[in-house]
């Protein structure tokens, strides 16, 4: 954190990004709620923000075929939806590895 906040370029963000590497769990627990729920999850992943953060600083005229490929392919989002049933506590876990984030969004049904 210390490092991001004390830089002003986009290349040492870029190698700090690529170097971290921890991962965080949380856990989101709703006591008393209960019912039928559809979950949407919209995670932006570590590689994800490193091929933004690329694509700014490499422009795709210097990108190989296969390496613009890539590029594209790791610059969308996951997105996935679920339902589940909960008697007495909601509970939602997710994880999340290296420079990575997760929207989740409950509908009650």
């Amino acid at each position: 954190e210390a490092d991001l906040k004390n830089n002003n370029s986009k290349k040492h963000t870029l190698d700090v990004i690529k170097k971290y590497d921890d991962e965080v769990e949380f856990l989101i627990r709703c006591a008393g709620t209960s019912g039928e729920f559809t979950v949407s999850r919209y995670s932006i992943s570590k590689e994800k923000n490193i091929c933004d953060l690329e694509e700014i600083l490499y422009p795709h005229g210097s990108y190989s075929k296969r390496k613009e490929m890539l590029s594209q392919w790791t610059s969308l989002p996951s997105v996935e939806f679920g339902e589940f049933t909960s008697s007495d506590t909601l509970s939602l876990r997710t994880t999340l590895k290296g420079f990575s984030a997760e929207l989740l969004l409950v509908d009650k049904k």
